[in-house]
């Protein structure tokens, strides 16, 4: 195929598919990891036939650690453009995003759409910056000045692991 436009379905591994699929999905799937959606498995189907590639997801595949496999897939062929947003499906309680994959993509433009207003451009910026980050996040937040702060961070520091031993991490809404 030349291009790959579409909108596949968000159907979480955790309640709706059958336990016999997901062992299936995982011999098959590279990003069939952890709690998944099968979403990602049309993503990474998707780049096998073609490079250019255009899908409305969930916002979760930008920065939830279970899809790091799809991201960094969806890095390796050239992030041309995502766009975040919510409210783009008027009865959708789900943030979306719609990225874009181009080969020749050299900076990845990063958007933030409203119903309301519009679309806003926020930033250009190198994909590269991505790959420094924890589980490979693509963070439409951080601007392309900020990027370098967060590199610094990593290259200096001690992890929190190595100096002290973390059990749980914080618990919100336990009140024992």
């Amino acid at each position: 195929f030349s291009i790959v436009i579409g909108n596949p379905p968000y159907i979480n591994t955790k309640s709706g598919i059958q336990s016999e699929f997901k062992e299936y999905y995982k011999g098959e799937y590279n990003s069939a990891l952890g709690q998944f959606d099968l979403f990602s498995l049309f993503i990474e189907q998707s780049l096998r036939h073609t490079k250019i590639l255009s899908f409305i997801v969930p916002k979760p595949v930008i920065n939830n650690e279970n899809y790091e496999v799809v991201r960094k897939q969806l890095l390796k062929i050239g992030l041309q453009s995502i766009v975040t947003g919510s409210h783009i499906f008027e009865n959708a309680g789900v943030e979306s995003c719609i990225f874009i994959t181009n080969p020749s993509a050299e900076t990845t433009r990063v958007e933030h759409f409203n119903m309301l207003s519009g679309f806003k451009y926020l930033f250009s910026v190198n994909p590269q910056n991505f790959n420094g980050l924890p589980f490979t996040i693509i963070n439409s937040l951080l601007s392309p000045e900020e990027y370098p702060i967060i590199h610094l961070t990593k290259t200096d520091a001690k992890e929190l692991g190595s100096i002290i031993s973390i059990l749980r991490g914080v618990e919100s809404g336990k009140n024992d």
